[in-house]
This record gives C-alpha cells, sequence and structure tokens, in this order.
C-alpha cells in the first residue's frame, strides 16, 4: 500500500523549467511544511530542556534556619565505670603438716581473731621426733665440748674442731624443726576475718599445703573497675569517687589505685576505691557502679539532636557566623545526661543552628532565625 503523499508525488510530471515548489500542489506544501517542523522539533527538542530564556533560570531560595546563641560554661564531667566489690583481704590458710583432723573449732560465717585455733591435727610421731631431736642436740654438744678440750691439748686438729661444730649445729636445727611440727598441730588464724569457706572436715587426712579454710577481712571492701585510655590521665589517687550498688545504697569513697600498666587485651586501666563496711553488711561480688568527679573544664551544653555529620564522617555542629554564612566545626563529647551533651573544640561563643542543621551546608548563605 503506497501513503498518499508518495502516491501524490508520483503523479506529478517532471518539468525541469519550472521550479519544484511551484509544481506542487497546496495539499502537499501543506504535508511538507509539517514534515520539516517536525524534523526541526524533534531535533532541537523541546525549548524548556534546551534552557529556554531567561524566566526559566532560577535562583536558590535562601534558606531559613532556626540558630542558639551559645556560650562556654564550666563543666565537671562525671565519669562512670561499672565494676564489683571484693574483700580488701582474703587468704587461704594452709596446713604446714600432714596428719588426720581431729578437732575443728571454727563453722562458715564465723568471725575469727588473729591467732585463734581453727583446727587441730593429729600428733603421729611427732611427740616422738620432737625427743629424739632434744637427745641428738645433747649428744651434740658434748661432742662439741669433747672436741674443744681435746684440740686446746693438741689431740684434735682444727678440722675435727669445726666437724664437732657442725654437727652441733644441724641438732640444733633438726630439733627447731620437730618443735614446730608440734606446734604445727594447731592450725591458727593468721588475721582478723571472716571464715568465707572451710575446706576439711573432722578425720579428714590431708597433706602438708593442703587449704583448711578461706578467711576475708570484709571490714572494708575494694571495688574494681577499668577506665579508657582516654580518660585514665584525668582519674587521681584521692579523687572523690560515688559508689552505688545494685540495692540503690549510695557510698562516698575515694580512688585508692590506679594502674601504670594497661590490660593488653582492652588497652584500659584498672582502677580501685574502697569503701568502709564495719557494720559487715556488704559482701563481696556485688555490682557496682562509680561516678569519678574530673576536674573542671570548659564546655558548651547542647541538645544531642544539633549534632550532625558532615562529609568526611565527622560528628559536629553547624553555626552560623556574623556574615550568615555555615560553619561547620567538629567537636567532641566529654559528658552526656539525659538529652543533653556537653562538647568541647568551639569557640567561646557562637551561634549554634538547632533547626535545618540537615539541609545546609559549610560556607552556604543562610538567614538565621532566633530559637522562641
Amino acid at each position: 500500500m503506497r501513503l498518499p503523499l508518495l502516491s501524490s508525488l508520483s503523479k506529478i510530471s517532471v518539468n525541469r523549467n519550472i521550479p519544484v515548489i511551484s509544481r506542487l500542489s497546496g495539499s502537499v506544501l501543506t504535508a511538507l511544511t509539517i514534515l520539516l517542523l517536525s524534523v526541526l522539533w524533534l531535533a532541537l527538542g523541546p525549548s524548556n530542556e534546551r534552557g529556554g530564556g531567561p524566566q526559566q533560570v532560577r535562583e536558590r531560595q535562601v534558606m531559613k534556619v532556626e540558630v542558639h546563641d551559645s556560650q562556654e560554661v564550666d563543666y565537671q564531667a562525671i565519669l562512670h565505670i561499672t565494676g564489683k566489690t571484693e574483700p580488701v583481704s582474703q587468704v587461704t590458710v594452709r596446713s604446714k603438716i600432714s596428719g588426720v583432723v581431729e578437732v575443728i573449732d571454727i563453722e562458715e560465717g564465723q568471725n575469727v581473731l588473729k591467732d585463734s585455733p581453727l583446727v587441730w591435727l593429729s600428733a603421729e610421731d611427732r611427740p616422738a621426733q620432737l625427743s629424739r631431736a632434744r637427745a641428738t642436740v645433747e649428744q651434740r654438744r658434748i661432742d662439741l665440748q669433747s672436741t674443744e678440750k681435746l684440740a686446746q691439748e693438741g689431740y684434735r686438729t682444727q678440722q675435727n674442731l669445726l666437724a664437732a661444730q657442725a654437727a652441733y649445729d644441724a641438732a640444733l636445727a633438726d630439733l627447731r624443726r620437730a618443735e614446730l611440727a608440734a606446734q604445727d598441730r594447731k592450725v591458727l588464724a593468721p588475721t582478723d576475718g571472716l571464715i568465707a569457706k572451710r575446706h576439711v572436715e573432722l578425720g579428714q587426712y590431708i597433706n602438708t599445703s593442703a587449704p583448711i579454710a578461706d578467711i576475708v577481712d570484709n571490714t572494708s571492701l575494694r571495688i574494681t573497675g577499668f577506665v579508657n585510655e582516654r580518660y585514665v590521665g584525668k582519674i587521681r589517687l584521692g579523687s572523690p569517687v560515688t559508689v552505688r550498688l545494685v540495692d540503690g545504697n549510695a557510698y562516698d569513697a575515694i580512688v585508692s589505685y590506679v594502674s601504670p600498666l594497661a590490660q593488653d587485651a582492652t588497652r584500659t586501666f584498672e582502677i580501685e576505691v574502697i569503701i568502709d563496711n564495719a557494720q559487715g553488711n556488704l559482701i563481696g561480688g556485688l555490682t557496682a557502679r562509680m561516678s569519678v568527679s574530673l576536674d573542671p573544664v570548659r564546655a558548651h551544653e547542647i541538645t544531642a539532636s544539633t549534632l550532625t555529620l558532615d562529609t568526611r564522617g565527622r560528628i559536629g555542629i553547624m553555626s552560623v557566623d556574623p556574615g550568615d554564612q555555615v560553619v561547620f566545626y567538629p567537636v567532641t563529647i566529654i559528658g552526656e545526661e539525659a538529652e543533653k551533651v556537653w562538647i568541647t573544640g568551639l569557640p567561646q561563643r557562637l551561634q549554634i543552628i538547632t533547626k535545618g542543621q540537615g539541609f545546609v551546608t559549610d560556607s552556604e548563605t543562610v538567614e538565621a532565625v532566633q530559637a522562641s
């Protein structure tokens, strides 16, 4: 099937002496004109895509932002550290000799005084060993005296005298060991404290160095925690600390120890505080929260929602300078409380953008409106 336009064109006789335009009928001219305009429109595209005239160039409107006048203030940061309670002194009493437990004078949970008896062990053959040691000392003493006399008369050499003296000294040492073994039947408390654990039962045979009992001194409690390396330099011996236990009770204390070495795995430093427990109401192993007061610093107080990130991923705030231009300041957060944070790294006084900071960029000109 032939198109109407082509059909019309095929019927036109060619006369080289007549101009082409004059040889075309009115309907053909109209069709060609429409075709030409369509080609031009498609080639050039709509005027609004080419940028058009000056009416289509629009300038961006100046952004309105809400600002707040902020001034540096003294801020005393409180560092919170989680730790646990433990007795200041804890010792495991061990047997110095072997034997059968014949007498037990303690029970778990009982308070004991230093040098009070805990258990008695069987004598075994220790009395006989003690008697034998005493007899040996007496014999060696007589031998030494005889050797000294003969040496003075020239019948013994100096070497004989030294040997007799050594034998006497060894006998004295054996006697001392036998006396201690006899005394060590009675196991004594090395310190005042509470019997936390008893390890022996009546009639039990124990070897040398076997554990007898654990004694803890809980008149004071040590609380141990770990501090990030960023803050350890701000904590000093004697710094005041408020300790809050899981039961809600709070206690005043001071920092008693700061480790000079960091933990290899965590890069944190151990600190300790001591709280009084004279009444014995507290026990070891309780979770505790220590609040350490650091030295005051100059900082700005803002709401947490004011913080933003720049294109490099740094946390900070947007501000407006006297020329109504946006300035980004990276900041350091040194304290948090509810919805507020304290930050450093800013000028002493400035206008901080509190609303609209997420829609503006550094160096952009804005219209600053004071927060109501």
